[in-house]
């Protein structure tokens, strides 16, 4: 891969619809998270009598769509969907959604083969959303030199709305509403995804008409084979697949969301209102890693995201070390959330770096499949350590915080290895030029 200046010259509009797309997206999913989020995890707990690993297992099976983004990707570049790349899936992907949650709403038992065939519908659906999201967002802030701020603006809006209602709104749902209720307004949440469709830009659609002349049909062609040809170069490049190699080690690391909420209900006997609350913490530890990221992002090397990536990621399991009561428990979760999100924006950004023109659709979601389905591995992996050191492992009678400390620090030694893939990296990885300056230009 070699690198160029990233061009200035580009018009202000694009980035401005593309940022309130973004801002609209991020809040409609901030209030959909808040309904659902802590409320499957009790519904998995405390209706369907899942374990953790239990729930690991679920969750890695649930995975599926996550797990073939980067050919859904490829898709969206490549397959116009009536004559679009982008707007018609937005669409038919937040339809598809909205029917997953809406059928669960109808439940009155939830077996575990019906649970997990709608939340399939819902979790594909939600993912060919967000990967279109992401290609529009990237093919945008490449352009720009603005990735890293529209990124910003994608978590500090719902930060924000967490930090002020909305992590006390989820604890509330969880402690009051019911399951039919919840997934009810989780599908019409995802309803509202639809009018954001008109802030989206998209490639022409010249390809409408059924009959075609044969000037159309052979620039149709053209199109599909420049699109093509580009995916196949960015597929050849030893220093992309370098990169994703190193954002999957450091995500398939051994991860404990999953375990940390029953950690915090079984032995520290917190209630699933302060559980919710909890979220505040964890959101203003988010919100401080978003500002001094886009304080300092346009100076930051390849170099700087690949150190700040590997360090962030041990870093959170020592946040969890302190973690012991009402009142370490807030400074452990903010904390982790700080580190949890720098690092994640360093991936990211990483990521956008490696993504060619015309190819953003299918090589993000090469960078969030590698994100997505090794952190479902790693979920899988912390929650066989918590269940195997802990609750689980009759024969030792180990307890259930043994189980949740020798997690933390398998995991720690797991993260703190990954430095062996650093010098595997391209050389504009590795590098001291900020990533605001340069492009890659040979993939």
């Amino acid at each position: 891969m070699s690198l160029r200046p990233n061009p200035t010259n580009v018009s202000a509009r694009p980035l401005i619809r593309i940022a309130l797309l973004v801002a609209f997206t991020a809040i409609i999913d901030a209030v959909q998270s808040a309904v659902t989020g802590e409320k499957v995890t009790f519904l998995y707990k405390e209706v369907m009598h899942l374990s953790v690993n239990d729930v690991a297992t679920f969750n890695l099976i649930l995975g599926l769509p996550g797990y073939i983004r980067p050919l859904l990707g490829a898709g969206i570049d490549v397959y116009p969907l009536f004559g679009l790349h982008r707007r018609s899936y937005f669409v038919l992907s937040a339809i598809v959604a909205s029917v997953g949650y809406l059928g669960m709403a109808t439940l009155h038992r939830f077996p575990y083969i019906t649970v997990l065939s709608l939340m399939m519908i819902a979790v594909a659906g939600s993912t060919l959303l967000w990967i279109v999201i992401n290609a529009v967002m990237v093919t945008v802030g490449n352009r720009t030199g603005s990735f890293g701020r529209l990124q910003s603006v994608a978590m500090f809006l719902p930060l924000v709305l967490n930090i002020a209602y909305l992590s006390h709104f989820g604890g509330y749902v969880t402690e009051h509403w019911s399951y039919s209720s919840a997934f009810t307004w989780a599908g019409l949440l995802f309803l509202l995804f639809i009018p954001c469709v008109f802030l989206m830009e998209d490639t022409p659609a010249q390809f409408r008409r059924r009959i075609r002349t044969p000037e159309q049909e052979l620039e149709r062609q053209q199109d599909r084979d420049r699109r093509a040809a580009i995916l196949s170069k960015a597929l050849r490049s030893p220093g992309m697949w370098a990169v994703v190699a190193f954002v999957f080690y450091l995500q398939i690391t051994p991860y404990i969301n999953t375990a940390k909420t029953y950690y915090q209900a079984d032995v520290l006997h917190f209630s699933k209102q302060y559980i919710g609350d909890l979220g505040v913490a964890s959101s203003v530890g988010l919100l401080l890693s978003i500002v001094l990221f886009n304080l300092i992002s346009r100076r930051l090397s390849g170099r700087a995201h690949v150190l700040g990536a590997w360090l962030g990621s041990a870093a959170i399991y020592i946040s969890y070390l302190g973690m012991r009561d009402k009142s370490s428990a807030v400074l452990s979760i903010a904390c982790a959330g700080f580190f949890i999100n720098y690092a994640y924006l360093c991936i990211f950004a990483l990521g956008a770096r490696i993504c060619p023109p015309g190819g953003e659709g299918a090589i993000y979601s090469l960078i969030l499949t590698a994100v997505g389905s090794s952190y479902l591995f790693s979920e899988k992996f912390g929650s066989f350590l918590y269940d195997y050191f802990g609750p689980s492992n009759k024969g030792h009678n180990y307890t259930i915080a043994h189980g949740w400390y020798s997690a933390i620090w398998f995991g720690l030694g797991f993260t703190l290895l990954g430095f062996i893939f650093i010098p595997l990296l391209p050389r504009w990885a590795r590098g001291g030029t900020p990533l605001s300056k340069v492009q890659i230009e040979d993939q």
